[in-house]
């Protein structure tokens, strides 16, 4: 009994076994990863992540609103493939080669126009908003670390080195063909507009926008009001249940990248009637599909609208349709065809 309870005893310091140093390095490499997530999330709020300010812009009594996340969108796989290079500064030419016309050109006049305004087309502007409050005149907003105070006149010289014609400075707006006029508010955002009243409107910051609930997150977001719906979904009426869109009372929706693209509308059912709702827009969509057989795909749309499901959430119906991402790559290469050849062109006109 006397051996058992002297095998018992613990051993000594000296004779336990020497620990691992591994705990240490463990450490080492977890305080590694926390720093390069919180330098991660400092990037992104304080260096891509600029104050959404534009929204703030947008006149009070908007009907239809759409925002476009530029950061997103440059995120996304082909528009980096495809488009962002169209905008940096070409490299070098290998082997005695010529840079192409397309990019020197493109990279030139985005340089210009950062010399004159302070503005960096390509890294400076992170969200664009469309605002138009009769589906007639318009008005887009872009907004991010903007310098303040320069871009109106930067661009007047800009647009006089380029011999674009029409365009006249008129106090701190510039004024263009058919009353297009380029202004900017004193917290940096640019006012592009169709006419005068629409950008003084727009020019101040206020929250007027804030009751049209405009859809957190995605590349594009989107509302349509009542009125504007109205107007929007005219071509449509022509289908046997085109006239279901009359019982909508409004619009809004997101389309989200990555890997999944997809697209999220939510109708508003007026009088509250979403399950018979649901049904007319289920027959509509069978006669959108059929029309669609006889186009061209251009974006992925067909594969889009075979893949729609709708369903009733409260009030509103819901339709979800997933997005193929090889059709958006193939958009995006032909887009960026198209701005190589703006781009080429030696002026603005």
């Amino acid at each position: 009994m006397a051996r058992e309870q002297v095998d018992a005893v613990p051993p000594t310091v000296r004779e336990r076994p020497t620990r691992k140093r591994g705990g240490g390095c463990g450490l080492v490499v977890l305080a590694g990863l926390v720093a390069a997530a919180i330098g991660a999330a400092a990037l992104w709020v304080f260096v891509l992540r600029a104050p959404a300010r534009a929204l703030r812009h947008v006149p009070s009594n908007a009907t239809l609103v759409a925002r476009v996340d530029l950061v997103e969108i440059a995120l996304f796989g082909p528009v980096r493939k495809h488009l962002v290079p169209l905008f940096d500064a070409p490299e070098a030419p290998a082997s005695g080669a010529s840079a192409t016309p397309s990019a020197s050109a493109g990279a030139d006049r985005v340089d210009r126009i950062r010399q004159e305004t302070g503005v960096d087309l390509r890294r400076d502007v992170r969200e664009v908003v469309i605002a138009s409050v009769d589906a007639t005149s318009w008005v887009a907003l872009f907004g991010g670390r903007i310098e303040r105070g320069r871009f109106v006149a930067g661009m007047d010289r800009v647009l006089r080195d380029d011999g674009a014609g029409g365009w006249q400075l008129e106090g701190d707006r510039l004024v263009g063909p058919r009353g297009v006029v380029i202004a900017q508010a004193d917290d940096g955002t640019l006012v592009l507009g169709t006419d005068r009243s629409l950008v003084g409107a727009a020019l101040p910051e206020t929250d007027d926008a804030a009751h049209l609930g405009l859809p957190d997150g995605g590349a594009v977001a989107i509302v349509i009001t009542k009125p504007a719906w109205s107007g929007a979904s005219t071509a449509l009426f022509a289908l046997p249940h085109g006239g279901v869109l009359g019982k909508v009372d409004g619009a809004s929706g997101r389309f989200a990248l990555g890997d999944a693209p997809a697209l999220t509308l939510r109708l508003e059912a007026a009088g509250g009637d979403a399950v018979a709702l649901q049904a007319d827009l289920a027959s509509m969509l069978d006669e959108v599909r059929a029309v669609f057989t006889i186009l061209p795909d251009l974006v992925g749309e067909k594969a889009a609208l075979r893949g729609a499901r709708l369903r009733v959430d409260g009030g509103a119906v819901v339709v979800e349709a997933p997005w193929p991402l090889e059709a958006l790559d193939r958009a995006c290469d032909r887009f960026a065809g198209v701005v190589r050849g703006a781009l080429a062109r030696p002026s603005i006109r």
